[in-house]
């Protein structure tokens, strides 16, 4: 099964935009098992004109698959609104879907609004937020999306009063708000002439305080001992590596290679020959 992600970054060592491709398929048991992929997007929210200019909000979006596991939640933390419940709403890419996640409550009294979850200190923006010495009202709320709306679709979040005024607004599509994302890939490996080759691979995105980071680490075993290997990354070749004596082999970084692109990784021996394989 095919999972398409999408993921802002900033421009940095990554692309302003990214689509993430995750490619699920080792879930059938056994030793292949083992693929994931993780993503969380925080965005800052915009207070409209009809709320305190001291009004501030955050806005999460993560996404976890495995063979296990497969959820999408949305999270939402506000201060500075008048103690009431909120109608929190989202909509899809188009712009003419809607869906009502649930409710927020806003309160004084920390103990109706916290949860083990939450944390006392977080940060919207450059600024830091103390729960209980800076704060005089907050409010937090998780909610699944609901079903039918995949997470790659969900664009815009809404905040409204119990008037139907809107007083957030948040926006997962644009570059300009984002605080951080964070995406996480493992794929097992594909068995290629090593026909008991095992082992898995990961990419890491991350981008928090205006930089981003992409990191990369392979780990295979049940190779053939002292074995010269060239990895190819999308066709091109990436770096080469050699397994030990016991047939194992440790790669932690694709030079010259775009990590958010990485589709298909090959590890070829000196005929040309797959030996093991890993599609993200």
């Amino acid at each position: 099964m095919k999972k398409f992600l999408s993921a802002l970054f900033a421009l940095g060592a990554l692309a302003a935009v990214q689509t993430i491709k995750a490619d699920g398929g080792g879930c059938g048991g056994g030793y292949q098992s083992g693929w994931s992929d993780d993503f969380e997007q925080v965005i800052l929210l915009n207070a409209t004109t009809n709320v305190s200019t001291n009004a501030i909000g955050v806005a999460s979006l993560r996404t976890e698959n495995d063979c296990w596991t497969n959820y999408a939640q949305v999270k939402t933390k506000v201060v500075g609104l008048s103690p009431a419940d909120y109608l929190v709403t989202v909509t899809d890419i188009t712009g003419t879907n809607s869906y009502d996640l649930g409710t927020l409550t806003v309160s004084t009294n920390l103990a109706t609004c916290l949860d083990d979850a939450d944390d006392y200190s977080w940060s919207v923006g450059t600024n830091t937020v103390t729960i209980s010495t800076n704060v005089t009202t907050f409010g937090s709320a998780s909610f699944t999306l609901p079903s039918g709306l995949d997470p790659t679709n969900v664009a815009y979040l809404f905040i409204f009063d119990t008037n139907g005024i809107v007083d957030f607004t948040g926006d997962f599509t644009s570059t300009t708000n984002i605080a951080a994302v964070y995406y996480e890939q493992n794929v097992a490996i594909t068995p290629g002439t090593a026909a008991q080759a095992a082992g898995s691979g990961k990419i890491v995105l991350s981008y928090k305080n205006g930089k981003s980071t992409s990191n990369f680490l392979l780990s295979a075993n049940n190779l053939p001992a002292k074995q010269s290997l060239t990895l190819n990354a999308n066709g091109t070749k990436a770096t080469t590596a050699t397994t030990s004596a016991n047939g194992a082999v440790t790669v932690k970084s694709l030079p010259h290679t775009k990590l958010a692109d990485l589709q298909i990784l090959e590890a070829k021996d000196k005929k040309g020959n797959v030996v093991f394989s890993l599609k993200f």
